[in-house]
C-alpha cells in the first residue's frame, strides 16, 4: 500500500488520499472520487448519492459525508486533455455520474498493492479508460497566457497587465476569451495555479510561509483560507499524520 502524503500535484491533475469529510465546497477541477473500502454518500447540490465511485462536474457545490473511509480524489484541470476525455467518458453535460463498482473494485486492488504515487495515478487512469482521448486546442494567445502562467515563479497582483500585454488584449477582452475557451475564468485559473506552485516549493523544502509568499499569496494564512475554500478542508488535513 502506498505511504506517502496525502496530496499530489501532477501536470495537469491533483492526487488526493483522504478520509475526511470536508465542508461543502466547489471550484473548478472536475473529480473522480473512489471508495477504497466501500460504499461513499455524497452531497451533491441538493441530492445524497451513495456510490463505490463518481465523477463530478467542475463548480458544483459538493462534499463527502462518509467519515473514516479511505478515499482517492483526483481533480482534473479544466486546460487538460484528460478533462476533456472525462466530460465525454462519464458526464456528457451532466453534473455528476456514478462511477463502475468493477471500476473502483479494481483501483482499490491496486492500491493497497502500489508503493508509488505516479504508478497509481497511471494505473487510475488507464483503468477508466480516460488518458490522452482528446486533444486540447486553443486559441493561439490563450495557450500564450497559459505557457506564461505556468514559466512565472511567483503570481503578482500585475499579473493581468502582463498577461494582457502577451495577448494584446484588454483585460476585459481577455478575461472573456479566456472563460469563452476554457470554461473557468483567468482569475480562478491564477488562484489554482498559485496553490500548486505553493505546493511545489513546499516540496522543494521551503516552509509554508515562504512557499506561500514565493507563489503570490499574502502569507501562509492566505494560502491556508484559499486551500479550505477550494478544497473544504486545510493544507494540514491533507498531511500524513
Amino acid at each position: 500500500m502506498i505511504n506517502i502524503s496525502n496530496i499530489h500535484y501532477l501536470k495537469d491533475h491533483i492526487l488526493l488520499f483522504s478520509e475526511k469529510t470536508p465542508n461543502k465546497h466547489k471550484h473548478f477541477a472536475k473529480h473522480l472520487i473512489f471508495g477504497v473500502d466501500g460504499n461513499l454518500e455524497c452531497a451533491i447540490g441538493d441530492k445524497n448519492v451513495i456510490c463505490r465511485g463518481i465523477c463530478i462536474e467542475s463548480n458544483v457545490l459538493h462534499t463527502v459525508l462518509t467519515q473514516n473511509t479511505k478515499r482517492i480524489i483526483l481533480l482534473i484541470d479544466e486546460t487538460s486533455e484528460i478533462a476533456r476525455s472525462i466530460s465525454y467518458r462519464f458526464l456528457r453535460e451532466q453534473k455528476y455520474k456514478k462511477i463502475d463498482e468493477e471500476i473502483v473494485n479494481q483501483i482499490s486492488t491496486y492500491y493497497y498493492k502500489c508503493k508509488d504515487t505516479e504508478e497509481l495515478d497511471k494505473k487510475i487512469l488507464s483503468i477508466c479508460d480516460i488518458q490522452n482521448f482528446a486533444q486540447v486546442t486553443y486559441d493561439d494567445r490563450v495557450i500564450k497566457v497559459i505557457d506564461e502562467i505556468d514559466r512565472t515563479e511567483s503570481i503578482q497582483k500585475d499579473i493581468f497587465d502582463k498577461l494582457s500585454n502577451i495577448a494584446c488584449l484588454s483585460q476585459s477582452r481577455l478575461s472573456h476569451l479566456f472563460r469563452e475557451q476554457v470554461k473557468i475564468s483567468l482569475a480562478s485559473f491564477l488562484v489554482m495555479a498559485k496553490m500548486h506552485k505553493t505546493y511545489n516549493y513546499y516540496m522543494r523544502g521551503e516552509n509554508l510561509t515562504t512557499a506561500s509568499i514565493h507563489a503570490g499569496f499574502d502569507s501562509s494564512s492566505h494560502f491556508s483560507a484559499t486551500c479550505k475554500k477550494m478544497f473544504g478542508l486545510s493544507f494540514s488535513d491533507f498531511k500524513r499524520d
